[in-house]
């Protein structure tokens, strides 16, 4: 067998692992989605959609407030029509159905565009973001950032080309469609914008790039309408310039790459419960805890391993982190520091879902800290990343198992549906 056929199996074999772990994760209890104000009005929005034939101008309120456009919806109502949708697990469904998709996309853009001197990291962040639990999450919900993943696949894969007619006018016409889906999304593409202009802007087919962003503006002209009418909602969080020093988006985007973060869908009560998770034969095993504890240590390691590089590279910083001209490095320092910078500008605090739209550049990059060591350190850095993708998928396993064990949910997660239609019945029956 020729080196490169031996090459393409083994890229075909672990595709095909990968796709499999991640419906293995997106896929089981599928009436114990999470389902409360957001869920529903999304859900409903869709149902009225389908009866009266007109789409709605504006999507759900935002966190700070206003609506958002109308895509934020219309994506949704456009996976009905793909999608049998006679409740909202079928509608979850179609988001984890379209999830593993845009995995599987994301394998297809590693095998054809990234060079294969990058290809492993991409590969290991490939599996991560497969088993991270908040990935996972994620992944299963009826939100609009919940269905990022292949529309972020399509931005990278125009933004890998932007020299070319065609990759400039997608990444613009792109870039702007993923702010409408999800507002953060704007100051994503704006710092990819950004990176490009200070950096790199010979590279960049401007004369493309600007009508693929005027097309992609058209969706949002009703919400436009709108704000100018003063229709669109008031603000109501209020910036503070102290959230401008407290780097909650750094701190997120290393925790939550490492594993953390799912400890929000409980109550305290109900974290210490699911740390004694899996059960067997109805005893505990603690095995979430023990999962826990080797992520917490692999945190420790690459952060020392990231400090004493970052001392090591203090004079090239600009040159190796700024403005790394190796296009897996380049699209890093867009993703982290510049996307990181603008939403650190809105002097907001950072939440858990802001980080959606690096999929899977977040990983990506705790990924390219661990593997940056000598060559006799290359051992250790898989062997950090194995122990991090076993005791992730463990953490996610069992999470599921976990809701779908409780009578109820009483933390942020709430009610999971399949409960709620319980309760329903059991209130008819009465």
């Amino acid at each position: 067998m020729s080196e490169s056929s031996h090459s393409l199996r083994r890229t075909l074999c672990a595709g095909a692992l990968i796709v499999v772990i991640a419906a293995t994760l997106r896929l089981p209890y599928g009436d114990d989605i999470e389902y409360k104000l957001d869920e529903r009005f999304t859900f409903e929005l869709v149902q009225s959609a389908e009866t009266t034939g007109s789409l709605p101008m504006l999507g759900m309120p935002s966190s700070a407030g206003p609506a958002n456009p109308g895509l934020s919806v219309w994506v949704f109502i456009g996976v009905a029509k793909l999608f049998p949708v006679d409740d909202p697990p079928a509608l979850a469904r179609a988001v984890q159905i379209l999830s593993v998709v845009g995995i599987f996309a994301l394998i297809l853009f590693i095998a054809t565009c990234v060079p294969k001197s990058e290809r492993e990291a991409w590969w290991w962040a490939t599996l991560l973001i497969a088993v991270n639990p908040m990935a996972v999450v994620f992944h299963r919900k009826i939100w609009p950032p919940s269905l990022f993943p292949i529309v972020i696949v399509m931005f990278l894969f125009a933004w890998w080309y932007r020299d070319r007619r065609w990759g400039a006018f997608l990444w613009g016409m792109v870039g702007v469609l993923i702010g409408q889906i999800h507002m953060p999304g704007f100051f994503f593409f704006a710092a990819f914008g950004l990176w490009a202009f200070l950096f790199d802007r010979r590279n960049v087919r401007w004369t493309w790039f600007v009508p693929g962003v005027i097309i992609g503006l058209l969706p949002m002209i009703p919400w436009m309408i709108a704000w100018f009418d003063g229709t669109l909602g008031s603000v109501t969080k209020q910036p503070h310039w102290l959230y401008f020093f407290d780097a909650s988006f750094w701190r997120r985007w290393v925790t939550q790459s490492i594993g953390f973060g799912i400890s929000h869908a409980f109550t305290s009560d109900e974290w210490r419960n699911f740390l004694r998770y899996p059960l067997i034969a109805g005893m505990p095993t603690y095995f979430v805890a023990l999962a826990h504890l080797c992520m917490i240590t692999c945190g420790l390691w690459i952060l020392y391993r990231a400090s004493r590089r970052l001392y090591t590279d203090r004079r090239s910083f600009r040159e190796k982190y700024i403005a790394d001209q190796s296009p897996t490095g380049f699209t890093l320092s867009a993703a982290i520091w510049g996307y990181g910078l603008f939403i650190a500008m809105t002097c907001m605090s950072t939440q858990r879902h802001y980080l959606l739209v690096l999929f899977p550049l977040g990983v990506l990059a705790l990924v390219r800290i661990v593997m940056a060591n000598h060559a006799n350190a290359v051992r250790w850095s898989r062997a950090i990343l194995i122990v991090l993708c076993v005791s992730q998928a463990l953490v996610s396993a069992s999470f599921l198992r976990f809701v779908h064990d409780q009578p109820t949910m009483m933390g942020e997660y709430g009610v999971p549906y399949s409960r709620q239609t319980s309760f329903v019945l059991i209130s008819d029956s009465d």
